[in-house]
């Protein structure tokens, strides 16, 4: 079926869903792996980080939004 303006086909439009959804997933997952690769070369900020985190949250099982939001140094890294 010949698409017109204005007019969508569903199949496209979950493929390109799908699509976004998977590139979304990986770049997450390419970041997340190469700080965290980045953290084992730089002792001093893990520890940091690692002190900060047992300062706001310590031993909580339900970390909070509000928990997450005074993780200043985790964010700025």
């Amino acid at each position: 079926m010949a698409e017109q303006e204005g007019e969508y086909d569903n199949g496209l439009m979950l493929d390109n869903f799908i699509t976004f959804f998977i590139a979304g997933q990986e770049t997450t997952a390419n970041l997340i792996a190469f700080a965290i690769m980045e953290l084992t070369r730089q002792p001093e900020i893990t520890a940091k980080l690692q002190a900060e985190v047992d300062e706001v949250v310590g031993m909580k099982r339900d970390v909070t939004a509000e928990d997450i939001g005074r993780l200043q140094y985790l964010n700025q890294v």
